[in-house]
């Protein structure tokens, strides 16, 4: 039993903080104190998807650099100047920002991405494969969006536009076929698993 405990610790933890963290949210008494943590749950969101992972070569690195580079670079020109997503600005609650940009967010890229790609390794066609990750990619930021503006961890200038989720596909096909062709796409149960987490979570905190 303990054995299983500790094999499978990273489940525990998940549901452990994502439930603490919606229950917090939720109830408004308690949002503000729950909310400068949010950067740390997504810190810790990451770390146990690494730990989920076993083979990591030195392709799975440069591509962690690669893709974190990529998504930092976009969303820092999208903040600035508003030519890649639309007109929006990061809040507070997400931690250190660099240009504006938090850092955790291009580790979110990252989490978002593996966690995606997780879904359809059994697809034989890369381009089917790159497609419909970056579609499910796409249904994440649907889900996020109104209640990322709701808790301002990003606030839009105006109504979220189309644009975005047309550069969010674009910008998730580009890395997810990187992603592929460096081979790294392999299964990975607690990636499907903390997507599925991910996804609840929003999914309840837009009814509450």
């Amino acid at each position: 039993m303990t054995r299983l405990l500790s094999k499978n610790i990273h489940y525990w933890f998940t549901i452990i903080f994502y439930s603490v963290g919606v229950i917090g949210i939720s109830l408004k008494s308690f949002r503000e104190l729950f909310l400068p943590f949010s950067w740390g749950i997504l810190l810790l969101s990451f770390l146990a998807l690494m730990f989920s992972i076993k083979a990591k070569e030195k392709r799975f690195y440069f591509f962690l650099s690669i893709c974190f580079f990529i998504s930092m670079i976009s969303e820092i020109i999208g903040v600035q100047t508003g030519f890649l997503f639309g007109d929006y600005y990061y809040g507070t609650n997400l931690g250190f920002k660099v240009f504006g940009v938090p850092i955790i967010i291009g580790l979110n890229w990252v989490i978002l991405l593996i966690c995606s790609a997780s879904f359809f390794t059994k697809i034989k066609s890369r381009l089917i494969r790159v497609f419909v990750s970056a579609v499910l990619m796409v249904i994440m930021d649907y889900l996020m969006e109104p209640v990322a503006v709701g808790l301002k961890f990003w606030i839009w200038k105006g109504d979220i536009p189309i644009y975005n989720f047309i550069c969010w596909f674009i910008l998730s096909l580009v890395l997810h076929f990187i992603y592929d062709v460096l081979n790294l796409n392999a299964p990975n149960k607690y990636a499907r698993f903390l997507f599925c987490i991910l996804a609840l979570f929003f999914v309840i905190l837009n009814f509450t």
